[in-house]
């Protein structure tokens, strides 16, 4: 198994605590902002930024998760590790709006418990081009891709490691060199209040400085 594949289907299998899954989400981000890309087609992107979601009532019931909020659409997807979620997504044709977002899956059915990995910042590496925002990402992805039935397939499929399979034509690769860049984590972004224990978690991680608007208006620590 893939080493992200592994470090991602523990934090849903093999958690017993809170403390074990923001272990598991450090340990994630550091290997997708270090030793990973993400692949559209033919076109490589450093991701720059991330959030972690994670519902699981035992031990991490996140309120905020799309899991959580939206159930009987998203639990399916959630249910695996290693396949994509893309926001609000009912078919391609449509899938224009402004909502949009890409998450990397990481759950277990079984134990009822449901991630999802928000790439919130890219770096696209042919010219350097940052884009940043969710709905932006996803639209660079799909430019990229240039495949609206593959992509169309990709938002239906519920396979276990569909991100890491070479064939997909959106999928994680791990870089022949791991970058050396310092990273950092903060709250996430756009919250509301309705739960500010959670609300307050430092489960956004980052590499980029400058793909934060409001870099001035938050704390940020490194890890």
């Amino acid at each position: 198994m893939d080493q992200l594949h592994r470090v991602l289907s523990n934090i849903a299998i093999t958690s017993k605590s809170s403390t074990d899954v923001e272990n598991g989400f450090m340990n994630a981000a550091k290997l997708l902002l270090l030793d990973y890309k993400l692949v559209a087609g033919s076109t490589d992107f450093e991701i720059l930024e991330l959030e972690f979601y994670f519902y699981q009532k035992e031990i991490h019931p996140d309120p905020y998760s799309h899991a959580f909020q939206y159930p009987n659409r998203v639990v399916p997807k959630m249910s695996v590790t290693g396949s994509w979620y893309f926001h609000r997504f009912i078919g391609i044709e449509k899938y224009t709006h402004t909502r949009r977002g890409l998450d990397l899956t990481y759950g277990s059915g079984e134990l009822k418990a449901y991630g999802g990995l928000l790439i919130r910042s890219v770096k696209r590496e042919n010219d350097g081009k940052l884009i940043s925002g969710p709905s932006n990402v996803m639209s660079k992805v799909l430019e990229a891709a240039d495949s609206p039935q593959a992509i169309q397939k990709l938002a239906f499929n519920l396979e276990e490691g569909m991100a890491f399979r070479p064939d997909s034509v959106l999928r994680l690769m791990p870089r022949e060199k791991p970058l050396n860049l310092p990273l950092f984590k903060t709250k996430r972004q756009g919250l509301g209040d309705k739960n500010p224990f959670y609300r307050d978690k430092e489960y956004r991680f980052f590499s980029e400085l400058t793909v934060i608007k409001k870099g001035k208006d938050f704390a940020y620590n490194p890890f």
